[in-house]
């Protein structure tokens, strides 16, 4: 399970106001990614002194020169004139091999009203799946603090096919009100979407990936409010491992996602507090989280064989691993858990005290009023998400105000 120190983040100094942070410059080197997800080029790259470097050296592109040359005739054509064009998706966390390459275009001077977040902003050229946004409205996102574009900013060099040269992008700084907002609500939105795709959807696959991703939003998060930018998009590769095996180990089908939300919610709790306690040093130095109670560990409540004293040092949970639910002190065998909530689905409890295992008001009302179906930030500003990425909902300002 994901812990407090675990965020694999190196240390970095970080300047801020009592809202702000500033922004600094993304630091790529070492971010180069495995051979497979590039092609090879025979263009000539420049290293950061700008002198020519031999294109046996030559870092291979992520995006092949002919296929650029078709994206980017397909945006002048169809779209706008391209001002901006990122690497998105599975390719810049190098976590598994990616089946297509997902990228995000900004276009100046739209050739006709671009819906935010809808596939009618898309197209597919072979491989590439180009999501289209207009320069106003990826800004707007941008400094409303949505993850994806904040993201785009901090893409190593070599997922940066043109980057975005405009004023507001040069001087934004992070908003750490906004930032918690809009994170928080982005990792909910994602908690409630791995359900309903294992359920309504009866996708394990992908509601595997909603679930790992849950933990990814809040740890770029956390990197942003601990140093200004992203440091390591690799930083929660490992969380993959783990819920991948939650689900393979567990055999999760559609219809388990009580026993998901048993085995993770608690990780996903400690995992907010921590954010939110990042967020809180960013403001002021030497604030910190809530303490909780110690857990019960001794004894598994459903077979009562005694915890293994090395059941839990890896963090890595299996369904022999050690769980405690996020609603009360009680741990359990994951594989006793799951038994338990499948022989009553209905009543996702704890077979000890009744609390529920999930996710609900008693388990933190700080973490908890991010639940509601509308979250307003100290700006007063709506936070939703839809959209593949996920990105924020632009509203209009007479709807914010309704």
């Amino acid at each position: 399970a994901i812990g407090r120190d675990r965020f694999g983040i190196s240390g970095g100094a970080m300047t801020h106001t009592a809202e702000k942070v500033e922004v600094t410059e993304q630091v790529s080197d070492g971010e180069s990614t495995d051979s497979w997800f590039s092609v090879p080029t025979p263009s000539t790259a420049r290293s950061r002194s700008g002198s020519p470097v031999p294109v046996e050296t030559a870092e291979t592109a992520v995006v092949a020169a002919e296929e650029l040359a078709k994206i980017y005739a397909e945006l002048e054509e169809h779209w706008g004139r391209c001002v901006a064009l990122y690497v998105h998706g599975s390719t810049i966390f190098a976590n598994h091999v990616p089946q297509d390459l997902d990228l995000i275009a900004v276009v100046e001077e739209p050739k006709h009203e671009l819906a935010q977040d809808s596939p009618d902003s898309q197209f597919v050229l072979g491989r590439c799946e180009v999501s289209v946004y207009a320069k106003e409205c990826f800004l707007e996102k941008l400094e409303k603090m949505d993850l994806t574009m904040l993201t785009c900013l901090n893409t190593p060099q070599r997922f940066v096919l043109k980057a975005l040269e405009d004023p507001r992008v040069s001087k934004l700084k992070i908003d750490l009100d906004l930032l918690e907002a809009s994170v928080i609500s982005y990792a909910v939105f994602t908690w409630k979407k791995f359900q309903r795709v294992l359920d309504e959807w009866k996708d394990p696959y992908k509601s595997s990936k909603n679930a790992y991703f849950v933990f990814r939003v809040m740890n770029l998060g956390y990197q942003l409010a601990e140093h200004g930018r992203i440091q390591d998009l690799k930083a929660v590769n490992a969380k993959w491992d783990v819920v991948r095996k939650v689900y393979d180990d567990l055999n999760i089908q559609p219809g388990d996602s009580n026993v998901v939300e048993a085995v993770l919610a608690h990780d996903f709790l400690l995992t907010l507090r921590d954010f939110q306690a990042q967020i809180q040093r960013a403001k002021s130095a030497g604030a910190t989280g809530p303490k909780e109670a110690q857990p019960i560990l001794d004894t598994c409540a459903v077979c009562l064989e005694q915890k293994e004293s090395a059941a839990n040092d890896t963090g890595m949970l299996s369904s022999s691993g050690w769980v405690r639910l996020v609603n009360c002190r009680h741990c359990f065998h994951a594989s006793c858990i799951a038994q338990s909530l499948r022989v009553r689905p209905d009543h996702p409890v704890c077979p000890m005290c009744r609390a529920s295992v999930r996710m609900d008001g008693s388990s933190d009302p700080n973490v908890m009023k991010w639940f509601r179906e509308q979250v307003r930030s100290s700006k007063r500003s709506r936070y939703s998400y839809a959209g593949y990425p996920a990105t924020l909902r632009i509203r209009e300002p007479a709807e914010v105000a309704a």
